[in-house]
């Protein structure tokens, strides 16, 4: 829902690549993948599980952002709070990137996943036994170099299909955010 034709090709197009990039790994053991799984809340559009040959598993809860033309992503895309104060200007800026929003969404995952129970089955009783979850963005746009809450960071994974663009991202723990969704947010741009 909320997403035209070309976000949707864009989502199928890299669940494709990503299936692809996965079982050409060699240090992956077993990986399955989900399209538009309503239990990740906000980060629906891919849900990939990786076991490596380790035995350590992981599961990547994404949500892909494309758009035509793209531009950077600004600070004030980023920082968006509802608030009853909110200008106008404010309140018609793209919530897309709201990272009170994605917040909002991992608490519910979080809680949803300490309320289930055993028996449960589905993508619920997966989560809960992965080793770790990592939230990821993806998009075609670039970010702002004002956006100084994000730094660049060198992360060394086939979910990696940036070559030349501006890399990937982590958020600052200097964040007043809950510690546990800054550590795994992860913003492929």
């Amino acid at each position: 829902p909320g997403s035209d034709d070309v976000g949707k090709d864009y989502e199928i197009k890299m669940t494709a690549l990503l299936a692809l990039r996965a079982i050409n790994q060699p240090d992956i053991k077993d990986v399955w993948l989900g399209s538009n799984v309503n239990e990740a809340g906000d980060f629906d559009d891919v849900v990939l599980f990786v076991e490596n040959q380790q035995g350590n598993s992981t599961a990547y809860l994404m949500q892909m952002k494309h758009q035509y033309n793209p531009r950077d992503i600004k600070p004030e895309h980023f920082m968006q709070q509802k608030s009853k104060e909110m200008t106008k200007e404010r309140k018609n800026l793209p919530k897309d990137f709201s990272l009170e929003k994605y917040l909002k969404s991992y608490l519910n995952i979080k809680n949803a996943l300490k309320k289930s129970v055993e028996g449960d089955i589905g993508i619920l009783k997966s989560l809960q036994s992965v080793d770790e979850i990592i939230l990821v963005l993806y998009t075609n746009r670039g970010v702002s170099k004002k956006c100084d809450f994000w730094s660049q960071v060198d992360y060394k994974s086939f979910l990696n299909t940036c070559e030349n663009e501006t890399g990937i991202f982590k958020l600052k723990d200097s964040l007043d955010y809950d510690s546990d969704f800054v550590k795994k947010l992860l913003l492929f741009a």
